[in-house]
């Protein structure tokens, strides 16, 4: 029998529980796996940070219509190894807009939350890239759709 140091065994171990959660299609299950992942070595956090960009490229987020908000304060956990990584994350979040808007408010929802994240804090993250603009833009008009919707009802009510 050959023994495995304990490095090794975490390695696996993180493995078979992605694979695990990952096989089951479960997309909360696999956003949630991301978020409590604990990683030292720089090598797992490369490797963890193209799975979890792989993870957001995919569409099994398509029939969402109901999930709670998705904390990206995780990512903190990969600014060492992209400094860029809630630009690149949230480009991708964006290209979601093709087919369910929903998936733009969870991601999206508490990064624009002052007790979560401050402006300046915000701001710093993609101070080098306007998708900034275009995040905001998205939250003001479903704010604004939510508004109009809301009006219509209570004018309905009045």
């Amino acid at each position: 029998m050959q023994l495995i140091s304990f490095k090794e065994s975490e390695c696996r171990r993180k493995e078979w529980s992605y694979d695990y959660i990952y096989e089951r299609g479960q997309n909360e299950w696999q956003f949630l796996f991301f978020e409590m992942l604990e990683l030292e070595s720089y090598d797992d956090k490369v490797k963890w940070r193209m799975k979890f960009l792989e993870f957001l490229k995919e569409d099994t987020d398509k029939n969402i219509v109901h999930a709670p908000y998705r904390n990206l304060a995780f990512l903190q956990k990969f600014l060492d190894v992209d400094p860029h990584i809630y630009i690149n994350v949230s480009k991708i979040i964006l290209q979601k807009k093709n087919y369910n808007d929903f998936m733009l408010s969870i991601y999206f929802g508490l990064l624009f939350y002052e007790r979560e994240f401050s402006p300046e804090k915000v701001y710093s993250y993609f101070e080098t890239e306007k998708v900034l603009l275009w995040i905001y833009i998205f939250l003001l008009s479903m704010k604004k759709m939510y508004i109009l919707i809301f009006m219509e009802i209570i004018s309905g009510i009045l």
